[in-house]
């Protein structure tokens, strides 16, 4: 109960004080009564209490692990660099950074992938390619795509004889 007390101060003073910052390698979004105002730099600013809301958003290059995916006989795991060059989009059209990016690297790897069926560099040039087009829209800039992990799999079945008649 006391903890769930110092929690609501803590957050009442964010929207109380009529300052805030962005630190160097962020830019903020001044979300004012539910609504974008607009974009600031780093540095400090005032804001009017209990309406603007500053939302922060890391713009320095950051590197996401895709997790392993089977395509074919393929068994793939890729990379992406990227930044975020807008914070607009990024703030108010998408929820879920992260996966937005994961689920649009993976798709276009399977889309090449399977259009190709193997894995050389001029693929996966096309995929960078494919996925920076795809996100721009989101405010990021992917810098770069790689498969980090790859090979061919095997697929075994295993046929089980329950010994019923048809």
């Amino acid at each position: 109960m006391l903890t769930k007390l110092i929690d609501l101060l803590l957050e009442a003073k964010e929207y109380l004080k009529p300052w805030a910052s962005v630190r160097p390698w962020e830019m903020g979004v001044i979300i004012r009564r539910g609504n974008f105002h607009q974009i600031r730099e780093p540095g400090y600013y005032w804001k009017i209490p209990v309406w603007d809301k500053l939302v922060r958003v890391i713009v320095v290059v950051t590197t996401i692990k895709l997790p392993p995916q089977s395509i074919g006989e393929y068994m793939v795991r890729g990379i992406v660099k990227y930044r975020i060059t807008d914070p607009k989009p990024y703030v108010c059209d998408i929820m879920g950074d992260r996966e937005i990016l994961r689920d649009i690297a993976m798709r276009q790897t399977q889309r090449w992938l399977t259009r190709t069926g193997e894995i050389n560099t001029t693929m996966i040039e096309k995929i960078h390619r494919s996925v920076k087009e795809d996100v721009k829209k989101y405010g990021f800039d992917v810098q770069a795509f790689d498969l980090i992990e790859y090979g061919k799999i095997r697929s075994y079945r295993l046929i089980m004889d329950t010994g019923e008649e048809e």
